[in-house]
């Protein structure tokens, strides 16, 4: 999801109600490895990893590939 403002805080339920997503996964499964190339106008962005069943918890590992530099973080 795309952030209006970066420096905003956490996000809360009503966050996620308002604000649709601006890419997914092609198919949603239960997949050790999901891979994705999306293409996004620049921004700052929100990224919810999730596990496949509700409830459960898990470990991530994200990587973040791009075609161009990002320019420095501040948040």
């Amino acid at each position: 999801m795309q952030l209006q403002d970066p420096n905003c805080g956490p996000l809360d339920k009503n966050f996620f109600k308002r604000n649709k997503a601006v890419s997914k996964s092609p198919q949603y499964i239960d997949l050790r490895e999901v891979t994705g190339r999306h293409k996004l106008e620049p921004g700052a962005y929100c990224i919810v990893p999730t596990t496949f069943y509700p409830g459960e918890e898990g470990d991530f590992l994200l990587r973040v590939y791009t075609e161009k530099p990002i320019p420095e973080c501040r948040y």
